[in-house]
């Protein structure tokens, strides 16, 4: 079993995590040569209360910086 963990900030729309889902199993079949039941991806949502930059949470400092910064 191969087993991907994406940790994402909340935010994203259904479609997108949906689509996210199937490219990373799709890449990874491609890659590992695996079959597909044997990929599982996990999505991790992290709201922006819960994390910070620089001892602030992201939830005050969004719109102030760019993330990833």
């Amino acid at each position: 079993m191969i087993i991907v963990r994406v940790h994402l900030l909340r935010g994203r729309s259904i479609e997108q995590k949906h689509q996210l889902l199937r490219e990373l199993t799709d890449h990874v079949t491609t890659t590992l040569g695996v079959d597909p039941q044997t990929v599982r991806v996990f999505i991790v949502e992290i709201d922006p209360d819960n994390w910070g930059i620089a001892g602030m949470p992201v939830s005050l400092i969004r719109g102030r910086m760019p993330l990833g910064t």
